[in-house]
């Protein structure tokens, strides 16, 4: 994406996650043993 929104703490580089909610990363790492 290109950006670092969704990388480090909470409130530094992304919104943090209001109470009662969640966030879900979903990313591919494929051909990746281990």
């Amino acid at each position: 994406n290109g950006t670092n929104y969704n990388d480090g703490t909470g409130s530094v580089t992304q919104c943090p996650i209001i109470p009662g909610n969640s966030y879900q990363y979903d990313f591919k790492i494929p051909n990746q043993a281990g």
